[in-house]
């Protein structure tokens, strides 16, 4: 992690550890904070300013494979969008189950195609990832706006086995650190969880469903997916961060001015358990906007 405080820390994006506790205690709590805003009815998109909007062309493509020593992720100064496969060998894109161009992602994910070797606190999976270089969370009281298409294809988990698809980013506090936030929007083994605070190798993040809780509210738009992070979210966020984190800790400042998020996508991660069953999970994102 870089220690230059004029630029945000370039993290490496091993984006498993975002979903991987929920499978295994990574150390952390449940969140503490309540709901973060008490709404009648599902509120309306309503946003002035598009910060990114979709994945227009071809999105660059990238490797990231420790069996086969593979090690080819998106450039530091890579401010646009990537699509990376992570854990399924050294030529994924041979199959053409990986691709994301004209505002379409797809992401088919097949445990024939590859050869399942255990990854310490890592799943096999893409990300279509958009890097921003430090765009500010809030303006003039606004709140960021997410919105998304998603279908899911084939599914096949049996056996133990789990896939997971959620919309990632990462935040930075204006220093020398970062967290990360992970929504999941599916998962075979059930619908919702409890909100909770984690940590991984890599740094501090918050996960919870793609619902409406503390760190996040549902709205409805044109997209099938529409999550808000308002202020009165991102308070609940720094709130549970700085009482419930338990391994390499910082104190979040409660100034909401100072944060810039760093990257947004989608991961797409599968978890193979028992190898004896084959893991198929097959995912399709149109559209892609971050607006307030």
């Amino acid at each position: 992690m870089s220690k230059d405080k004029g630029q945000p820390p370039r993290l490496f994006v091993a984006l498993s550890f975002l979903t991987a506790c929920l499978i295994v205690d990574c150390g952390g709590g449940g969140s503490t904070t309540t709901p973060s805003e008490i709404v009648s009815a599902t509120p309306e998109v309503n946003t002035t300013q598009v910060l990114v909007a979709g994945f227009p062309g071809v999105v660059p493509r990238y490797v990231y494979d420790v069996p086969s020593n593979t090690f080819d992720n998106p450039p530091d100064d890579l401010y646009d969008w990537s699509l990376t496969v992570r854990h399924m060998g050294a030529n994924p894109y041979d199959s053409n189950d990986f691709d994301a161009r004209d505002n379409r992602y797809r992401s088919r994910i097949d445990s024939d195609n590859f050869v399942v070797v255990p990854i310490r606190g890592a799943g096999q999976h893409s990300a279509l990832e958009r890097r921003l270089n430090a765009e500010a969370m809030f303006k003039d009281g606004r709140p960021l706006v997410i919105s998304f298409s998603a279908t899911l294809g084939e599914q096949l988990q049996t056996g133990g086995n789990v896939a997971q698809a959620s919309l990632f980013g990462y935040v930075w506090d204006g220093d020398q650190s970062s967290f990360g936030f992970v929504f999941t929007f599916f998962d075979n083994r059930y619908g919702m969880y409890e909100s909770y605070v984690s940590n991984d190798t890599y740094t501090a993040f918050v996960s919870s469903p793609f619902s409406t809780g503390p760190y996040t509210t549902v709205m409805k738009g044109r997209y099938s997916h529409n999550v808000m992070i308002s202020e009165v979210n991102m308070r609940n966020i720094i709130a549970d961060l700085n009482l419930l984190c338990k391994v390499d800790c910082v104190k979040w400042h409660s100034d909401l001015t100072r944060y810039k998020f760093t990257s947004i996508g989608i991961l797409h991660e599968v978890f193979v358990a028992n190898t004896t069953h084959r893991v198929v999970s097959e995912l399709q994102v149109s559209g892609f906007e971050v607006a307030r």
